[in-house]
């Protein structure tokens, strides 16, 4: 069973941190075996509020290079999701932006449909 786990293998001198990434096998199998490679990765998810410029830059670019196949950037102040898929070398081939009122599957899992609305917070009424 997929697993989720704090961080991942991304070349000798980093360790990115996700917010949130699905990997091949169980979280007890990388607590043996240590911090697993990009390679064993199905998903990875950043949270973006003020970090988005480098969750859309310098991480991509970690997470292509590390052969991870899909990662998602949640834009909360732009409540979109960018999605970027298939890596090659440290860029990814296929990056589209989905907003609020949207669905997207992974491309791993495409028979479970997320509604974008459901997972972005709601948004405050300020006039209250």
């Amino acid at each position: 069973m997929p697993s989720c786990t704090s961080s991942l293998s991304a070349g000798t001198s980093s360790e990115p941190e996700p917010d949130a990434a699905v990997t091949l096998q169980p979280a007890e199998v990388y607590l043996r075996a240590g911090i697993p490679p990009g390679s064993e990765f199905r998903l990875v998810v950043e949270v973006s509020d003020s970090t988005l410029w480098r969750d859309k830059g310098q991480k991509a670019k970690l997470y292509a290079a590390a052969g991870v196949p899909e990662y998602w950037v949640v834009n909360l102040t732009g409540r979109t999701v960018i999605v970027h898929r298939r890596p090659v070398g440290d860029d990814y081939q296929s990056i589209v932006t989905y907003n609020e009122n949207e669905t997207i599957s992974p491309e791993g899992a495409p028979e479970h449909t997320i509604a974008l609305a459901e997972i972005l917070p709601p948004i405050m009424d300020e006039t209250l």
